[in-house]
């Protein structure tokens, strides 16, 4: 079982006492239904169902020879972020036999990896995922022309802490920090060298000021967020991020409570559900988030 059912609303306890009426629930009246065959395999199915604000679960399984019964495989947390982010390219890969998408966050240039919630789709169409990931397409007017990906992420444990001590002066300086950042991100994705040298000066002389800064400060004083992954080549980060929206969800079967948190690491925007039990403070606008999570989502074609 999805250890991460727990960060959408079913905790153990409350999964087991609503497990049959879940499974029939989902199975006789979901709110998606995908389902593929080829003829020379089991025919697979993937079912959606939601339990709150977008939330809830997917049932993967099989059909049974020869019945409509449905024998399954997995079930596991979803959920759909509020908004949709942009990347120039991704590339499909495969951790324990499930396909995920690794992309780079435009914001940033920093590479990001999520598990893939639309499976059926990709295995419906594999080589037009491919190809559409890998083609980099650009014209003298758009420049690099963009794809949409929808991902959030799944949180079993976090901690609210204070925000780094700042005046309006240093707010302004900071955005106007990350703007020429991500302005070298992008004139460097177009082919600029010169963008290219500014860009590795840039990062070189921000670890500087970072490892001077920790010689005499605290950590948490210094680094006002990160995203670091857990694993190469799973989809499993450890966070920390300004909380830029806080909103209380609750499942509606199990009416366990839960945070949907709008977290802000250093330009990396992120969507993160996590169980109110789960959480240790109270999340509010300014604050900061400090945990860990699994990021999953969809690749959004067209």
């Amino acid at each position: 079982m999805d250890p991460y059912l727990r960060a959408v609303g079913f905790t153990r306890t409350r999964l087991n006492a609503v497990k049959k009426q879940l499974r029939k629930e989902v199975t006789e009246a979901p709110d998606i239904r995908r389902i593929y065959g080829t003829g020379e395999k089991e025919t697979e199915v993937e079912y959606i169902k939601l339990y709150g604000k977008n939330i809830g679960i997917i049932l993967r399984g099989h059909l049974k020879e020869d019945t409509e019964d449905i024998e399954t495989d997995s079930i596991e947390a979803f959920a759909v972020a509020d908004f949709d982010s942009v990347t120039n390219k991704y590339l499909v890969e495969y951790y324990k036999g499930s396909p995920v998408i690794v992309f780079e966050d435009e914001n940033t240039g920093n590479e990001l990896v999520f598990a893939l919630q639309n499976r059926l789709d990709f295995y419906k169409d594999e080589q037009s995922f491919i190809d559409y990931g890998r083609s980099v397409e650009y014209s003298r007017e758009k420049g690099l022309i963009k794809r949409q990906v929808n991902f959030a992420g799944f949180s079993l444990y976090g901690t609210i802490i204070l925000p780094v001590e700042k005046d309006e002066l240093s707010d302004f300086l900071r955005e106007e920090d990350e703007n020429y950042h991500k302005g070298l991100i992008f004139k460097y994705k177009n082919g600029d060298r010169e963008a290219e040298e500014l860009l590795k000066d840039y990062e070189e002389e921000t670890s500087s000021i970072i490892r001077q800064r920790l010689m005499e400060e605290d950590f948490l004083s210094v680094i006002e967020g990160y995203v670091l992954p857990m694993d190469d080549t799973d989809a499993d980060y450890s966070i920390l991020g300004d909380i830029a929206d806080s909103e209380l969800i609750e499942n509606s079967l199990t009416k366990e409570k839960i945070y949907k948190l709008l977290i802000n690491a250093t330009g990396t925007k992120i969507q993160i559900f996590i169980n109110k039990k789960d959480l240790l403070g109270i999340p509010m606008k300014g604050m900061r988030f400090m945990g860990n999570c699994r990021l999953s989502g969809s690749i959004k074609k067209d």
